[in-house]
């Protein structure tokens, strides 16, 4: 990391990033691209409150770093931003799109060098506590961990980007300190929820935890189906997890007025083992085994694993049933798991006070928001991560444009 040459505090900078995630840094390395670009220069400073920077990008996609997916509107974008970066991707055949090296950390060390390479300063262990708007811009109040002491330090500032994340994975530094800052500035935001997570049920599984298996997962509102998507479902002791559970968890949202624990009884989630096949023909299927002497257990043999067809039939003893539980096994959600194990935030600062071409507030002039602090949230499979790049992205743009590249000549 490339040491800071002067107190930052007696800089006054273009632009000050709270935040050195995936839409701090993209947003670092743009504005600094752009200045390069337009031949000026711009004093960029990125403050970020662990160690290091991008640790949510290194972690992400089990460390491969699931960079974006075809089917996201602004990939072409994304792509053109990473190939400038000199990041080779590649994509499966499901259309994710990782770093052709697989390694998350090349993600991070490229964003990082091509910030750092064009001048953009990073202090490491600072976190913003405080932001307030004067004549002469942006005053950032920025404690500072040094030699085990803390210092804090009043940044000046003409722009700022609120990049500091949602709350999810509050282990990798993500604990919503963008929503209090956001708000003391007049801004909306959303109550913010865990999601694309596990959901716990009700319902006593702990017979089947561990099992794997393919279903179609649908979610229901009070008998309206809003979800529906074909995947595997695996079995913990007191939840469903799985991609499939994870996308659906998106659509739980808790009823206002009630505690969280009886916040999703509306709800009603059912998954099918066989979705190529109707309730009727499972029900044939069963008979034909009990015809053959097997047990109700046996005669679920090569269709689901071993565990799961004797929670299936203990309780049903009929061939009726049995068939009626593949099709359609009902659980209650009690709540999503909690912001340790959610890969995303939903809720956040409001979109409608955001102007969505250049991220910048429409309440505070000169400030800007980026990445999971703004209330968005995509399904699994990099759209979530390709909106930090080109929210971050939007917003450096904006910071850089040709009119403030120019008027940071004359400063000193």
């Amino acid at each position: 990391m490339r040491e800071i040459s002067k107190d930052i505090s007696e800089i006054k900078w273009d632009i000050c990033i709270a935040g050195g995630g995936a839409s701090g840094l993209a947003a670092a390395a743009e504005a600094a691209m752009t200045a390069e670009k337009a031949g000026k220069s711009l004093k960029i400073l990125v403050l970020e409150k662990r160690a290091k920077t991008g640790s949510k990008i290194c972690a992400s996609g089990n460390g491969r770093c699931n960079m974006s997916n075809r089917a996201c509107p602004d990939v072409d974008k994304t792509l053109e931003f990473f190939s400038r970066l000199g990041v080779l991707t590649r994509s499966d055949e499901e259309g994710r799109i990782y770093p052709y090296s697989e390694e998350a950390s090349d993600v991070e060390r490229a964003l990082r060098l091509a910030a750092e390479s064009r001048g953009v300063s990073i202090s490491v262990n600072t976190s913003v506590t405080g932001l307030e708007i004067g004549k002469d811009g942006f005053t950032v109040t920025a404690e500072s961990l040094v030699d085990g002491r803390k210092e804090i330090r009043f940044l000046s500032a003409d722009k700022v980007l609120l990049s500091a994340g949602g709350k999810s994975f509050p282990k990798l530094g993500t604990t919503g300190d963008g929503y209090v800052l956001a708000r003391k500035l007049g801004h909306r935001v959303n109550s913010p929820v865990p999601v694309l997570t596990a959901v716990e049920v009700r319902e006593d599984i702990s017979s089947v935890a561990g099992v794997r298996e393919k279903a179609r997962i649908s979610l229901c509102d009070r008998g309206r189906l809003v979800f529906k998507e074909y995947g595997e479902v695996q079995f913990t002791k007191d939840s469903l997890s799985g991609i499939c559970v994870f996308n659906m968890s998106r659509f739980l949202k808790p009823e206002k007025g009630k505690k969280l624990s009886e916040s999703f009884e509306r709800y009603e989630i059912y998954l099918d083992f066989l979705p190529e096949y109707t309730e009727e023909h499972a029900r044939d299927f069963l008979e034909s085994q009990a015809t053959r002497g097997l047990t109700k257990e046996a005669a679920l043999n090569s269709v689901v694993k071993e565990k799961l067809a004797r929670y299936i039939t203990e309780d049903y003893p009929s061939a009726k049933e049995a068939a009626a539980r593949l099709k359609a096994m009902k659980f209650v959600p009690k709540m999503p798991k909690g912001w340790d194990t959610a890969q995303v935030t939903r809720g956040g600062v409001d979109l409608a006070e955001i102007d969505e071409v250049t991220m910048e507030s429409k309440v505070v002039p000169g400030l800007y928001f980026a990445g999971e602090v703004v209330d968005y949230d995509g399904p699994c499979g990099g759209f979530n991560l390709n909106h930090a790049w080109i929210t971050g992205i939007k917003a450096a743009k904006a910071m850089a444009g040709e009119r403030n590249v120019q008027n940071s000549t004359d400063k000193a």
